[in-house]
């Protein structure tokens, strides 16, 4: 119960989103993750996470990107 009660105090704090008001899209993440913005792996997913974006759906337009270009240069 205190664990959630500190979380609620966190959200309410930081406006009630989790999400600094600075969102981007999941399109703008994954080009960030391309270039190393968020790290890498573990790291990488604790971030997104963290920063209250969904790590999934960033990984898998990261990897859409690279599928259709074959490498990263044209999405830098």
């Amino acid at each position: 119960m205190d664990t959630f009660r500190a979380e609620v105090k966190r959200l309410l704090k930081s406006g009630g989103s989790g999400i600094s008001a600075e969102s981007k899209t999941v399109d703008e993440l994954a080009r960030d993750v391309i270039r190393g913005d968020w790290g890498n792996g573990e790291e990488r997913k604790s971030r997104l996470t963290a920063a209250g974006y969904d790590h999934a759906a960033v990984q898998g337009q990261r990897d859409s990107f690279q599928g259709e270009n074959g490498n990263r240069a044209g999405y830098l």
